[in-house]
């Protein structure tokens, strides 16, 4: 894994309504991905510990979400079925969320795989060359037309 530890962001902090006045509270919201493996309750309240300790704060916590990690096979099929259309022969993790895990429960051997890159994602000029995005409409029929052969 590129990283093999749980990724944290403090990735917006509210308080305060001047520089001159002491805030009453402050809002801290942390987003963190747990790895394969790591239960998301657990990463949770190990953080949790580390700031009660510092005595005092007053803690109100609320976990607005839990985005499960993913951890497909290297052997699932479908990663067989995609590796001729790779630019590596390289399986390894993602460092970002995807819906994927939320698929895994369901049942599926979900893998990341598509056009352009995570670098240019979610950014205000985010973009998929026209020639990655052609050469992924041809995997996936491929890949449609291999799966409906074989049924």
């Amino acid at each position: 894994m590129e990283r093999p530890w749980v990724a944290v962001n403090v990735g917006r902090i509210h308080g305060g309504s001047a520089i001159n006045i002491v805030p009453d509270r402050c809002v801290v919201e942390i987003g963190y991905r747990p790895i394969p493996g790591t239960q998301s309750e657990e990463v949770w309240g190990r953080l949790l510990e580390k700031l009660e300790a510092l005595s005092h704060l007053q803690l109100e916590t609320e976990i607005l979400r839990i985005t499960p990690s993913m951890l497909t096979p290297r052997d699932a099929e479908l990663v067989g079925d995609l590796l001729p259309f790779a630019t590596s022969e390289h399986c390894g993790s993602a460092g970002f969320a995807t819906d994927g895990a939320n698929l895994a429960k369901l049942g599926c051997a979900p893998i990341v795989f598509g056009p352009s890159s995570i670098d240019v994602a979610h950014q205000a000029d985010e973009y998929v060359d026209l020639v990655d995005l052609v050469r992924r409409v041809d995997v996936v029929s491929a890949l449609v037309r291999k799966r409906c052969a074989a049924r």
